[in-house]
């Protein structure tokens, strides 16, 4: 009645759900045939799909930003990928040039420690960071958090890196604080 009827919905192929449009329209307005167009549109559905989950840790991570300051970064991390997304808070941290999105999160820090990390902490760091040693603090305490300088400005600052779980929807992600520090205290609390 309308000349056009369009849905999306996700279609099985090969035992994987995919993205499809399927648009159906008159070949002609006084004929009685009709033409069925089915396209896959996964990768945009799916982009789509990233995009709101980015727009919804954004807000999350804006709140609480509003209730903290001192705040340098903060990540968000899939634990069970390690895929992360930072959100820089200061324009000094995001003069460091630290990748925004990636893969491999803890690989990807203990790997830029010499770019960003005062020379003095860079061993201390890497002795008492590393995924298994996040993980199990975790699971002790229910947070880890390491102190170290990084180096902004040509100027060694204190910083305290802060991990704990926190639950979207039904996932289990790490929600990661990067944040100055007044004072210098020891290398790590985990040692």
């Amino acid at each position: 009645e309308q000349g056009v009827f369009t849905a999306t919905y996700r279609l099985m192929d090969t035992g994987t759900p995919v993205w499809v449009n399927m648009k159906i329209t008159r070949l002609q307005p006084s004929n009685d045939k009709i033409i069925i167009g089915v396209s896959t549109i996964d990768a945009q559905m799916k982009q789509r799909e990233h995009l709101e989950e980015l727009q919804k840790e954004r807000a999350a991570l804006v709140r609480v930003m509003a209730l903290s300051d001192g705040y340098l970064s903060l990540y968000t991390v899939d634990p069970e990928t390690d895929h992360y997304i930072e959100f820089t808070c200061s324009a000094d941290y995001e003069s460091l040039g630290a990748p925004k999105e990636g893969d491999g999160f803890f690989d990807q820090l203990r790997e830029n420690v010499s770019n960003y990390l005062y020379k003095e902490d860079q061993n201390d760091f890497l002795k008492n960071f590393s995924r298994e040693i996040v993980m199990n603090a975790i699971k002790e305490r229910g947070y880890f958090s390491t102190h170290y300088r990084i180096m902004l400005k040509d100027e060694p600052k204190p910083v305290v890196l802060r991990i704990a779980p926190f639950t979207e929807g039904e996932q289990v992600k790490l929600l990661v604080g990067v944040r100055a520090w007044k004072e210098r205290r020891g290398a790590s609390e985990n040692q």
